[in-house]
C-alpha cells in the first residue's frame, strides 16, 4: 500500500476518533452536575486535543514541505483564537447572568446548570464542578476558586455583599424617573461601548496572534534552511562565486539579528503568558500587556467599588470582600493595602491613588466627584474610559506593528532566497 495514502486513511481515522470523543464529552458534560465526573471529562479532552494534533504531526509527514508548516500554524492559531474568544464572551456572559441572579435572588446551582448547557468550551466543566461543590455546602467563592472558575471581582463580590432589596427598588425606579434627562441615552451609549471594545480587542488580539506566529514560522524555517545549506556551501566554497560570499555573510549577519528578535519575542510571549504569577513590582513592566492587565485589573476593583457605594455599603467592606473573593494576588494585595489607608481616616481617592489603583489625574477627577456627591457615577465612567483608551492603545500599536513586522520578516526571507539562489548558480557555475 503507498504510504501517502496510508497515512491519508489514518488522519481521516484519527480525525473521526477525536469527533466521537467530543460528542462524548459534550454528552457528559449536559448531564446533572452531581451525576458529572470532572476528571474524566478533563481527561476525554485533553485526549481530543492529542488525537488532533496527531493528524497535524500525519499532515507534515504526509507533506512535508515548509508551505505545509505555515498553513497549519495558520490553522491552528485561527482554531485558538476562535476558542479564547468563545470561552471569554461565555465568561462574560457568566459574569453578568451572576450579577442578575443576585438582584433577583435566583438560586445559583440551577442557573449555573442551565448556563453549562449552553457553553461549549471548557468553562461548563468548570461550572458544573462549581455546581457540585455548592451542593455539598461550600460558599460561592470556595466553590469557584477550587473549580477554577475564572469569574470578575465584581461578580463574586456582588454575590458575598448583595445589595438591600431596598437599595434595588430604588435602583429600577431610576431609570423611568430620569429618561428625560438623558439617562436612557447614557445607558445606551455605554452599551455600545461595552459591545464595541472586546470586539475591537478580539480583532487587535487576532493581528498580534498572526504576526508573531508569522515572525516564529519565518524563523524556524530560515534555521532549517541553513542547516541543510551551510555545510554543502562550505564544501563547495573555493568554487564558489566572491558575490555568493558576500551574500553567505549578510546571511550570518541576518540570521544572528532573527535570533536575537525571535529569542526575544518567545521570552515576551513567556512572560505574557505567566503574568498572573510574576513578582507585583514586575508585572507591570511586561512590554504592552503589563499595562493592560493591570488596567483590567483595576477597572474589576473600581466595578465593585462602585456598585458597593451605589447600595450604601462601606469601602472597607467592599475592598475587603474584592481582596478575598479574586485568584489575582496583584488585586488582593492592591485592596488590602488601599482598605488598610481607609480605616486610617485617608480619603478614599487618596486612597487608592496610594495603592496604584488610580492614577494622578483620574485621583483628582475622582477627587472632584466625591466633592459632588457623584462618586459611584464618576467610577463607571472612570472604568469605561480606561477600557477606551486601552482599546485605543492598541489600535495605535498595531497600526505600526503589523507593517514593521511585515517588512522585517520580508527582508529576513529576501536574504535566504538571495543565498539560495546564489548558491544554486554557484553550484551549477562550479560544475560547469
Amino acid at each position: 500500500m503507498n504510504p501517502v495514502l496510508g497515512l491519508i486513511t489514518s488522519i481521516i481515522v484519527v480525525a473521526f476518533l477525536a469527533i466521537a470523543v467530543r460528542v462524548i464529552t459534550r454528552q457528559m458534560v449536559r448531564r446533572p452536575a452531581v451525576e458529572v465526573r470532572s476528571f474524566l471529562i478533563a481527561f476525554l479532552e485533553l485526549f481530543e486535543w492529542l488525537l488532533w494534533a496527531v493528524c497535524l504531526v500525519c499532515l507534515v509527514v504526509t507533506a512535508p514541505h515548509p508551505v505545509t508548516l505555515v498553513l497549519l500554524a495558520l490553522l491552528v492559531v485561527s482554531v485558538v483564537i476562535a476558542h479564547r474568544l468563545r470561552y471569554r464572551e461565555e465568561l462574560q456572559s457568566l459574569n453578568r447572568w451572576l450579577r442578575m441572579a443576585v438582584e433577583k435572588d435566583v438560586s445559583l446551582p440551577e442557573l449555573l446548570e442551565n448556563i453549562a448547557m449552553g457553553c461549549r468550551s471548557r468553562l461548563a466543566r468548570r461550572i458544573k464542578a462549581c455546581v457540585k461543590r455548592l451542593y455539598r455546602g461550600e460558599s460561592i467563592v470556595d466553590a469557584a476558586r477550587r473549580a477554577k472558575l475564572a469569574l470578575d471581582a465584581d461578580a463574586l463580590g456582588a454575590m458575598i455583599i448583595p445589595p438591600p432589596k431596598t437599595a434595588l427598588q430604588g435602583e429600577a425606579a431610576l431609570p423611568g424617573e430620569e429618561i428625560g434627562s438623558g439617562q436612557a441615552l447614557d445607558s445606551t451609549a455605554a452599551s455600545e461601548i461595552g459591545h464595541e471594545s472586546p470586539r475591537a480587542m478580539a480583532l487587535v488580539g487576532q493581528q498580534f496572534t498572526y504576526v508573531v506566529a508569522t515572525i516564529i514560522l519565518a524563523w524556524l524555517i530560515g534555521i532549517y534552511i541553513r542547516s541543510h545549506l551551510i555545510s554543502l556551501f562550505d564544501e563547495i566554497y573555493d568554487g564558489m562565486f566572491s558575490s555568493s560570499r558576500v551574500v553567505h555573510r549578510g546571511l550570518d549577519m541576518v540570521a544572528g539579528v532573527g535570533d536575537v528578535v525571535a529569542v526575544t519575542v518567545l521570552v515576551w510571549l513567556l512572560l505574557v503568558v505567566v503574568l498572573r504569577w510574576l513578582p507585583l513590582w514586575l508585572a507591570p513592566w511586561v512590554p504592552w500587556f503589563g499595562g493592560k492587565a493591570v488596567d483590567q485589573w483595576r477597572c474589576e476593583v473600581l466595578r465593585t467599588l462602585g456598585r458597593g457605594m451605589r447600595v450604601g455599603l462601606a469601602e472597607t467592606a467592599v475592598l475587603q470582600a474584592a481582596a478575598t473573593s479574586t485568584r489575582i494576588r496583584w488585586i488582593r494585595s492592591r485592596c488590602r493595602s488601599a482598605q488598610r489607608l481607609v480605616d486610617a481616616g485617608t480619603p478614599l481617592a487618596t486612597a487608592l491613588r496610594s495603592a496604584t489603583l488610580v492614577t494622578k489625574r483620574e485621583q483628582v477627577w475622582l477627587t472632584c466627584a466625591a466633592k459632588n456627591s457623584n462618586l459611584p457615577h464618576a467610577i463607571e465612567h472612570l472604568c469605561r474610559d480606561i477600557g477606551r483608551r486601552q482599546t485605543h492603545r492598541w489600535r495605535i500599536r498595531m497600526a505600526w506593528f503589523v507593517p514593521l513586522a511585515t517588512v522585517l520578516v520580508g527582508i529576513f526571507v529576501l536574504v535566504h532566497t538571495l543565498f539560495l539562489f546564489h548558491f544554486l548558480y554557484g553550484l551549477i557555475g562550479g560544475l560547469a
